[in-house]
């Protein structure tokens, strides 16, 4: 809180700049100018009109349980606005609202839990500081965290060798259909003598929830890797003091979950980059398809010079689907209109299935990535037939114009999982 290479050494104490900011917390204070080192019994040394203009960030979420949601701001906020019910939607219900002793952390209390493997939206509007300075109106995804299994997420793209001033970086995939939380994920190397684990590390510092179909780059260094890539999303960026150190030639990367079981492992060693490059320094290894096995050769190419040589924070450059994957759903017409005029009003879901036996979750998702309609839960289906979506959400509302995505999860007897997504465009004329 000094600010000040010289005084913070000792002999000078720290003085509140305004008094009627006590709030603002290191931004109010600074080290005495004060000959003396400091103004016991005197009026600080440093006094100064110095309110506080700044919005409020909310920081993090944490799910700790089905039935509460805990919001961070980055600063203390004012008691009334911030356990005002009102100024919280979130469908399911408040049974109570507390916020902690630093005024930093509200909880809120839920009267219906919160389910597995569904996504909500929380609402916050009206919270304000100590000062009156408003939080802008915010709508943030949440979920119920589960334990991840083995392929619930993958790495998807590494970055080894990076560019002198640059650093390494890991990308994971959430190719599942489940909420996890990134602070209960851990990444580590091995030892090349016993194969031990080595440097395990939380992929991210804070909770962060991590949703279906989402990337996360985890580096000590997000800025560090922004100087040399083009990067589409960087709110995936999870910043993290500490990550595994990986060797230039050759080494593992491993994911962990809470209870230290191993979800996903790779092997990574230079010569899987592309021959043809005169040089690797810099070049990120993309996975080209999150369903190909993580330890077979093949499965990994050099990111794309046309792309920068590496693509953080958004679907690889060499990504492709597999060969001889076949989409057993199909969407008709891509584009339709809900608004009751008689043509292409509704959208037709058809299915052709192997064989029969196979049971079907079907989920409506928007742009945003949030659940606004399910078509089927746990609904058994026949070797082939149709469905519909009228363009409706679960409260019976016409959507708004935009593209969703149809997600499809169908499994069978054997244990055998599938998932698909195909996307389509609501648009009014």
């Amino acid at each position: 809180w000094y600010n000040d290479s010289i005084r913070n050494v000792g002999g000078y104490s720290l003085e509140c700049i305004d008094y009627s900011n006590l709030a603002e917390g290191k931004n109010n204070w600074r080290a005495s100018i004060a000959s003396e080192g400091g103004t016991p019994c005197a009026l600080n040394s440093v006094m100064a009109i110095n309110p506080d203009v700044t919005p409020p960030q909310l920081y993090y979420i944490e799910v700790p349980d089905a039935k509460t949601i805990r919001l961070c701001f980055s600063e203390s906020m004012d008691s009334l606005t911030a356990t005002l019910h009102e100024n919280y939607t979130t469908g399911l219900g408040i049974n109570n609202i507390n916020i902690g002793e630093l005024y930093t952390r509200v909880t809120v209390e839920l009267t219906e839990p919160l389910e597995a493997e569904k996504i909500y939206e929380i609402s916050i509007s009206g919270l304000t500081d100590f000062a009156g300075n408003a939080i802008p109106d915010t709508a943030i995804r949440i979920g119920l965290p589960q334990l991840a299994s083995e392929g619930d997420i993958v790495i998807n793209e590494i970055l080894f060798n990076p560019y002198v001033g640059g650093t390494d970086f890991v990308e994971l995939f959430n190719r599942s259909s489940k909420c996890f939380d990134l602070s209960q994920i851990k990444i580590a190397n091995r030892n090349e003598t016993d194969l031990s684990l080595k440097d395990p590390d939380s992929a991210s510092p804070l909770p962060w929830l991590f949703f279906p179909g989402d990337y996360a780059v985890i580096t000590t260094n997000p800025n560090q890797v922004t100087q040399f890539y083009s990067c589409q999303n960087p709110s995936s960026f999870i910043k993290t003091s500490r990550l595994a150190a990986f060797n230039n030639d050759k080494g593992y990367v491993v994911l962990l979950n809470s209870e230290n079981e191993v979800i996903d492992e790779l092997r990574y060693t230079e010569k899987m980059h592309n021959k043809l490059l005169n040089d690797f320094k810099g070049v990120s290894l993309e996975r080209i398809n999150p369903s190909m096995p993580t330890n077979q050769s093949s499965t990994w190419q050099s990111a794309a010079q046309a792309a920068g040589f590496a693509t953080p924070t958004y679907r690889n450059s060499q990504y492709s689907e597999l060969s001889g994957e076949k989409s057993n759903f199909s969407l008709t017409p891509e584009t339709f209109s809900p608004d009751g005029d008689g043509r292409d009003d509704y959208l037709l879901i058809s299915y052709q299935l192997p064989e029969p036996g196979y049971v079907a979750n079907i989920r409506v998702f928007n742009a945003n990535g949030i659940e606004i309609y399910r078509l089927a839960n746990n609904m058994t289906l026949g070797t082939s037939g149709q469905l519909r979506w009228d363009g409706t959400d679960t409260k019976n509302r016409r959507v708004n114009s935009g593209i969703y995505i149809v997600y499809f999860e169908y499994f069978n007897l054997s244990g055998e999982v599938k998932r698909e997504k195909k996307t389509c465009v609501v648009g009014y004329r």
